[in-house]
């Protein structure tokens, strides 16, 4: 049997176009109020939000993010944690920000790779972009510190997109950690500002 085609209605009140196939679920009434709390304060409407949240629940659950989300849930609660005894969010106190950074590198070594004593070897695909680079910029992205800040970079431009562009879409193509690199040495177009890239369908 075909999926059933949803009629045509009013202009999506949200990012998603095309919505062409109808789902039906049941749910508790309590997760009903509260997506329809959420969508009216995004100024979506709730079928929006509820595909917002499928969305996001598959990327999460894509296999090879798995190591990942196991992360990103141990930080979830240890943030929480540490806001709770200090009473004070971390984007607005040192002090529990601190606490927060410190705690990231203890769950980092307890359910990564343990971190070696000295040099670590610089992995090969580190090596063939560093290899496209000014030599400047090259030595810096051979360091461990280096590899950070364009990943913070990326993340702080993927913070800034719209909600229709993430997280399915990557937001520099093969060439953008080279494209970063460049901006962090030069200053980017604005001193501290890396240049933003147009978003490039995965």
């Amino acid at each position: 049997m075909p999926p059933r085609q949803a009629p045509r209605g009013r202009k999506p009140a949200g990012p998603y176009k095309r919505n062409t196939v109808i789902l039906t679920v049941r749910m508790q009434p309590a997760r009903k109020v509260a997506i329809a709390k959420l969508a009216k304060r995004l100024n979506h409407s709730t079928a929006q939000e509820v595909q917002d949240a499928i969305k996001h629940w598959l990327y999460r659950h894509e296999p090879s993010r798995k190591h990942v989300d196991r992360l990103l849930q141990a930080v979830n609660r240890l943030v929480l944690h540490i806001e709770q005894n200090t009473r004070r969010k971390w984007t607005e106190d040192p002090f529990t920000a601190l606490a927060a950074m410190h705690g990231m590198q203890t769950l980092l070594w307890r359910l990564g790779t343990p971190f070696p004593r000295g040099d670590v070897p610089v992995p090969p695909a580190i090596e063939e972009t560093a290899a496209r680079l000014p030599p400047d910029a090259a030595e810096r992205y051979r360091e461990v510190s280096g590899v950070a800040e364009t990943a913070a970079g990326y993340a702080m431009t993927l913070r800034d997109q719209d909600n229709d562009s993430a997280p399915g879409m990557q937001f520099f193509d093969e060439s953008g950690d080279v494209q970063v690199m460049r901006d962090l040495a030069t200053g980017g177009d604005k001193a501290g500002a890396p240049r933003r890239r147009k978003p490039v369908k995965r």
